[in-house]
């Protein structure tokens, strides 16, 4: 080709801040869709194989949540017990979290029976996805209505011992063990719940939720015993027994 003869190609390349404009772009998708399979992708949940230690620490976090009318914290901690405690993928755990947060702010919101039972579908939505990770086959409709029934009691001011037992019954279909297997983890669990309401009156310290997590990991101890055939952790402290 002359010298001279114009080049019909110059004038057509890319530019290069158009090249470098598709390279992140592209960059940009790749990250998006391993974000988006990394957190879709489905994980063997197994409620049995968690740590009590981090499952006393993220509850001990989730009541203050609740009781300071933390939304997003109490969002949060519900995800990271899903994700973190039980094992469940992202995006299970988020929509368990996103049911077990609304059943508790509608329950919170109540001002009776009649308008707490507002909270069942979602707790149904959350025992339904919890089986999925469960040892057990359960009934979600009739657990979420024993769960709502404690936490009815609870809040009509019924002594811990009184509820306890419920507590104990959801607990024990949702791992498919006998009810006296798990009223040691239901026991001290709602124990540190009355010394929680104890507490509020005086206002609670840091040195009060210490004792308070210390109690929840000598539940979450007690009960990883039981659904783990006799598989026996050290709690932190002694707690008043049932």
């Amino acid at each position: 080709m002359d010298s001279d003869t114009p080049n019909p190609c110059i004038g057509h390349q890319p530019k290069p801040h158009r090249r470098g404009r598709r390279k992140w772009f592209g960059i940009g998708s790749t990250c998006f869709l391993i974000a988006l399979v990394a957190f879709s992708w489905p994980r063997s949940a197994d409620l049995r194989q968690f740590d009590p230690y981090t499952a006393a620490q993220i509850e001990g976090k989730l009541w203050r949540s609740y009781y300071q009318k933390d939304r997003l914290g109490l969002l949060g901690g519900l995800y990271r017990f899903g994700r973190d405690v039980y094992g469940f993928s992202p995006s299970s755990a988020a929509g368990m979290a996103w049911h077990a947060a609304r059943a508790a702010t509608g329950f919170q919101s109540s001002k009776n029976r009649s308008e707490a039972r507002r909270a069942l579908p979602n707790l149904i939505h959350y025992f339904n996805e919890l089986q999925r990770g469960s040892p057990a086959r359960f009934n979600a409709s009739a657990v979420a209505e024993i769960e709502l029934e404690w936490w009815q009691q609870r809040r009509e001011g019924k002594h811990w011992r009184e509820y306890a037992p419920l507590v104990a019954e959801v607990t024990a279909r949702v791992y498919g063990v006998a009810n006296e297997k798990v009223l040691p983890f239901a026991s001290v669990r709602c124990e540190m719940m009355a010394r929680r309401d104890a507490g509020k009156l005086r206002g609670l310290t840091q040195s009060d939720w210490s004792e308070i997590e210390a109690g929840l990991v000598n539940a979450w101890c007690a009960l990883h015993e039981s659904v783990n055939r006799g598989v026996r952790l050290e709690p932190l402290s002694t707690v008043t027994k049932p």
